[in-house]
C-alpha cells in the first residue's frame, strides 16, 4: 500500500477542524495558577532595573523637559509656578 493511502486511512482522534490530528498527542495540562519562582524573580528584577534606569534618566535630565508637557498641561495655572515655561 502506498504511503499516501496508508496516511489517508490512518485512524484519527476527534478534534476541532483545522487541528492536526494524525499522530497528534495533546500536551499535558499545565497549572495556570502557578508561576515558576525563577521567572517571577527575574521579571521583578528586570522591571525594577528598567524603572530605576528610566527615573535616573529623568532625574539627570537626559530625556530633556518634553516629558513634563502632559503633566504641566493638565495642571491649573495657579499651581504651575516656575513650570509655566514648559507649555509655553
Amino acid at each position: 500500500m502506498p504511503a499516501l493511502v496508508a496516511w489517508l486511512r490512518a485512524p484519527r482522534s476527534e478534534a476541532e477542524p483545522g487541528i492536526w490530528r494524525c499522530g497528534h498527542v495533546p500536551p499535558k495540562p499545565e497549572s495556570v495558577d502557578s508561576t515558576p519562582t525563577r521567572q517571577l524573580v527575574a521579571g521583578a528584577l528586570a522591571s525594577g532595573l528598567i524603572c530605576w534606569a528610566f527615573v535616573a534618566m529623568l532625574w539627570n535630565n537626559y530625556l530633556g523637559e518634553y516629558w513634563l508637557w502632559p503633566y504641566v498641561a493638565i495642571m491649573p495655572d495657579s499651581t504651575r509656578g516656575e513650570m509655566s515655561w514648559v507649555v509655553g
